[in-house]
């Protein structure tokens, strides 16, 4: 076998390299694999409890390395403590010196003296940790900490010591995340000290391991139609992995227009695509109602341009116009007749009158009920309520005083195909009165000599007369 020396600096001095040290990302999935195994506590030979290492994950913004922790403690049983260095101050981390006194105990005599000394107040994460134990210490944003920030972490991070020099339970685990020094906001270096008591991962989200977790909100409670979203924009991110992610640099701010509106250009830099603003996304747009088709697809282009960006929704709008068309359809183009004969007012409010395409399948289904019904004389009472109830939407949507300009023309088809069943032997049944709803009732008294029904050809014929004439 080979043997591979490291050259020493002095070694290495005027030689051409041969070898470029090379270290890929890991997949969050795996990496969070590496913290169980070295941030977690372990037994050792003597049964005593030793704490792990800390583990450090590098990443670009937005990928999720904060929901990983977040998902591991939930995992261990464990609670989470999230320390934001760029938002701390070095006190809040060390604590604040107080006047206080300890006890001084004489060896000889055994008499304890109290003495007067600074004393560490405990900030709250302090107490939760001394009180919880089984605890992730998460250090977020750890290359935006100034360095006075740094430092006081460092006793935490290198000595496993609270201010007052008692230990962090063995339970604990302390875990750091931060950006790359390029994509950090005002970065500080990481103190050398620092640097060598960490186990670095480069990390990086990837498609195949975030997708599973997508579809189902990992598992937690979802909005109403928070699953038929998540399935179409996951799947359309699997099959277009390219957009999974788009890092937030220069090259794609400098392809923003800069004679934009100066706050449509802020946002249009503030919106990109990352895991984060994708999950962002799909409960955006389950949050925007899904009664009409037009008014999701609005809504839903000026989130996606808000959260991940106008190429990003340029790209998916065929996916969103697809998931319009399967789950919106155009207005209420999926109501049941049920749904009509339980509130037919109701129903004709909600259908625009220009909407043809609803309007079309509404009478498609009503055209079924009366013809197929209407020569079948087999169950004619559930048959008869159900005629009765479509034929009065039917003048309820054609009354001429003010006719639904929709409807009324996608009914014509209907009642001419029901009055072409008039040699039909359904068509002869009796009608009686006292199933109609008033405004069907009034219109079939006026044009019978029978004080109590109607047959069913009669009254087909009508209401074809009352909504079209002669």
């Amino acid at each position: 076998m080979n043997k591979t020396t490291i050259n020493t600096d002095k070694e290495q001095e005027g030689k051409t390299l041969t070898h470029i040290i090379r270290k890929q990302p890991v997949p969050l999935d795996k990496a969070i694999n590496a913290v169980k195994m070295q941030a977690t506590p372990a037994v050792a030979d003597d049964g005593t409890l030793t704490p792990g290492m800390p583990v450090g994950f590098i990443g670009s913004p937005g990928i999720g390395k904060t929901a990983q922790f977040a998902a591991l403690a939930e995992e261990l049983g464990y609670s989470i403590v999230s320390l934001i260095g760029a938002q701390m101050t070095p006190e809040a981390i060390g604590g604040i010196p107080s006047v206080g006194s300890i006890d001084i105990e004489d060896l000889e005599t055994g008499k304890v003296t109290q003495v007067p000394a600074a004393v560490y107040l405990n900030e709250a994460f302090q107490v939760k940790i001394r009180t919880h134990r089984k605890v992730v210490l998460l250090l977020d944003e750890f290359s935006n900490s100034t360095p006075d920030v740094q430092a006081a972490m460092l006793k935490l991070l290198n000595e496993r010591l609270f201010p007052d020099n008692s230990e962090v339970p063995a339970e604990t685990i302390i875990v750091l995340a931060t950006n790359s020094t390029t994509e950090s906001v005002n970065p500080s270096p990481i103190q050398l000290a620092t640097q060598n008591r960490v186990f670095w991962l480069p990390v990086q989200q990837t498609v195949t391991a975030w997708a599973p977790g997508a579809r189902t909100k990992w598992g937690k409670p979802t909005l109403k139609h928070e699953l038929d979203v998540r399935k179409a924009i996951v799947n359309y991110i699997v099959e277009n992995p390219s957009v999974f992610y788009e890092p937030n640099n220069a090259m794609r701010i400098s392809l923003i227009d800069k004679n934009l509106d100066k706050n449509a250009y802020d946002a249009t830099v503030y919106a990109w695509r990352s895991p984060r603003s994708w999950d962002n996304y799909m409960e955006a747009l389950a949050r925007i109602p899904h009664d009409d088709k037009a008014t999701f697809l609005e809504y839903a282009v000026m989130a996606g341009e808000g959260i991940i960006g106008v190429l990003g929704t340029q790209a998916l709008y065929e996916t969103l116009v697809d998931y319009a068309e399967a789950h919106i359809g155009n207005t209420v183009a999926r109501i049941t007749p049920e749904a009509i004969f339980a509130d037919p007012h109701g129903a004709l409010k909600s259908i625009p009158e220009d909407d043809a395409n609803t309007a079309g399948s509404i009478a498609t289904r009503f055209t079924a009920i009366i013809t197929e019904n209407g020569t079948n004389t087999n169950g004619q009472d559930e048959q008869m309520h159900r005629i009765v109830q479509a034929l009065n939407f039917i003048v309820l949507a054609g009354n001429p005083a003010r006719p639904h300009k929709a409807l009324r023309v996608a009914f014509k088809p209907t009642m001419t195909a029901a009055s072409k069943l008039a040699t039909g032997t359904g068509m002869f049944l009796s009608v009686p009165f006292s199933i109609m709803p008033k405004e069907l009732k009034r219109l079939a008294k006026g044009s019978t000599g029978n004080p109590e029904s109607i047959t069913l050809m009669n009254l087909v014929q009508v209401v074809e007369k009352a909504i079209y004439g002669a």
